[in-house]
């Protein structure tokens, strides 16, 4: 009796980690698997919502196009931490890290402390929003 216990214990555990492990697969999946259009479209969507945060807390057009270069460099610095095989999960976590503390530090001096935080407030809500959408 405690032999046929233990073993449908066993199964019903091995069956919950192979469903956990399909669903995260999927979702996995969903993200990389959209379309070239998908993605051009969730871009342009981010871009005018960018455009608007800018727009409301009045950067200027320097500004603006410095904020864009920040932004670049350290997207182009993070999607290579992430590409980079030889590292750990841990340490591309850390790299991460740094790339964006380094980032939000020049973009204080850009924008200026209060503009910096106005701009991330406007930006938490245009993510809120666009989450309580889906």
């Amino acid at each position: 009796m405690k032999k046929i216990i233990a073993v449908l214990m066993l199964t019903g555990l091995f069956s919950t980690v192979t469903n956990a492990q399909t669903a995260v697969s999927a979702s996995t999946e969903a993200k990389s698997e959209m379309s070239k259009e998908e993605k051009a479209k969730q871009k342009m969507k981010q871009e005018e919502e960018m455009a608007a945060a800018f727009k409301e807390i009045g950067l200027t057009e320097d500004q603006i196009k410095q904020v864009k270069e920040v932004n670049a460099v350290s997207g182009k610095k993070s999607s290579e931490i992430k590409k980079d095989d030889s590292l750990s999960d841990e340490v591309k976590k850390e790299k991460s890290k740094e790339v964006t503390a380094e980032k939000n530090k020049k973009l204080k001096e850009i924008m200026g402390e209060e503009k910096f935080k106005q701009f991330n407030d406007i930006r938490k809500k245009q993510k809120e929003a666009a989450q309580s959408k889906m």
